[in-house]
């Protein structure tokens, strides 16, 4: 053989042996055993397999739930119960596939076309306890709404009594009913005598709070024989705000 023979077979050689040392060599026949002892059987696969599905269906589900809350509360009335009455018709409990096309078809606003009889249903209102307004917030509402309200109720009796000519009229008429029998004033019979009687206190719209305070006068000129009636006379005093 010439050298260049002999140089050639040389190369193949050391190529082939530099090819074999890269690749694994095939597992011994105990390695084998050793894995058949530890690989699963077709029963404990099948488990394995439902526990992964079914942190799937859990993840999955709470991304839906998650997205169904937000677009819910953006909703108007009818939205909500065609929703909620979407979600109500899906058979299985654990269905992705009919949960993610309601929650399509809200994004669409699809679902009063496909659930019109769920406008006229009040039991498919459903909010969650944790979203709810708390009970301060309510209470001020409530007490803001019921001023409102007074105020609305009493607003025409307002303007009349006070930004018209007919109060001082209205006053009379209730002062005059309540004093009924002329006032009459005891004299020691030598000198003449002028008595001022005491303040009458009226409250005028108790619903609304405003007392008008007036003060009565009355004055007598009598001598010996026969006393005069006293001359009433209305003069305001004081208006005050509780």
């Amino acid at each position: 053989m010439s050298t260049s023979q002999l140089f050639c077979l040389a190369l193949i050689h050391g190529f082939s042996a530099l090819i074999l040392s890269t690749v694994s060599p095939l597992p011994a026949p105990k390695k084998v055993e050793d894995m058949k002892k530890v690989a699963m059987t077709e029963e404990e696969f099948k488990k394995v397999q439902q526990l992964h599905y079914g942190w799937y269906v859990q993840a999955v589900s709470a991304l839906l739930g998650a997205m169904g809350k937000e677009l819910y509360m953006k909703m108007d009335r009818n939205n909500r119960r065609a929703f909620v009455a979407c979600l109500d018709n899906i058979e299985k409990e654990h269905d992705l596939q009919s949960g993610a096309k309601c929650l399509v078809k809200a994004f669409d606003n699809q679902l009063v076309k496909s659930y019109p009889y769920a406008l006229h249903r009040s039991y498919y209102d459903f909010v969650d306890e944790s979203i709810k307004r708390p009970a301060a917030v309510k209470k001020k509402t409530l007490v803001r709404k019921i001023i409102k309200n007074l105020v609305r109720a009493n607003a025409a009796t307002l303007l009349k009594l006070n930004f018209s000519n007919k109060q001082q009229k209205m006053l009379r008429r209730s002062f005059m009913k309540k004093v009924k029998q002329p006032m009459e004033l005891k004299t020691n019979g030598h000198e003449d005598a002028s008595a001022i009687f005491g303040g009458l206190f009226y409250e005028h719209m108790l619903q609304s709070t405003i007392p008008l305070k007036y003060c009565v006068v009355a004055s007598q000129r009598a001598n010996e024989e026969e006393p005069k009636l006293a001359e009433l006379h209305e003069l305001p005093c004081s208006l005050r705000l509780l």
